[in-house]
C-alpha cells in the first residue's frame, strides 16, 4: 500500500514538473503546427498544384512549431542565432529522415501494420525533437 502512494505521489509530482509542463506545451504546439500546415495546404491546393501546397503547408507549419516552440514552450528569449535556425532544421529533417526509414523498415522489410508502425515511429520521432528542443535547440 505504501509502495502504491509513493508511486502516486511521484507521480503527482512529475505533472507539476518543469518538463511535464513542456512536454503538454509541446504536445499543444505540434497540433497547432499540423492545423496551420494542413489548413494552408487545403486552401493553397484549391488553386495551385498539391506538390506546392504541401511545402507552403510544411513550411509554415515549421514557422509555427519553431516560435511556439522558442517563446512559449521552452521560454527562449535569447535572439534568434543562426545556430539555433541551423539546429532546428536540421533536427527536423532528421525526424522527417527518420520517420521514412523507420516506415520502410517496419512496413515493407517486418510487414508490420502501417497505422501502428506510424504511431511507434511518431513517439520516438517526438521525444528525439523534444529532447533536442529542450536540451540543444533552445537551451537557455
Amino acid at each position: 500500500m505504501n509502495g502504491d502512494y509513493n508511486l502516486h505521489g511521484q507521480y503527482k509530482k512529475f505533472l507539476k514538473s518543469q518538463v511535464a509542463m513542456q512536454s503538454i506545451k509541446y504536445i499543444i504546439t505540434g497540433g497547432a503546427s499540423y492545423l496551420v500546415d494542413f489548413v494552408l495546404y487545403w486552401f493553397f491546393s484549391l488553386f495551385t498544384h498539391y506538390q506546392v501546397a504541401v511545402y507552403i503547408g510544411l513550411f509554415a507549419g515549421l514557422g509555427v512549431n519553431y516560435i511556439l516552440s522558442k517563446y512559449w514552450v521552452f521560454e527562449n528569449k535569447m535572439p534568434v542565432s543562426k545556430r539555433e535556425l541551423l539546429a532546428f532544421i536540421l533536427f527536423t529533417a532528421f525526424g522527417f529522415a527518420l520517420t521514412g526509414i523507420g516506415m520502410y523498415i517496419c512496413v515493407d522489410i517486418l510487414l508490420l501494420n502501417d497505422k501502428a508502425s506510424k504511431l511507434f515511429i511518431s513517439i520516438i520521432v517526438f521525444l528525439i525533437n523534444f529532447i533536442a528542443r529542450k536540451y540543444i535547440i533552445f537551451r537557455n
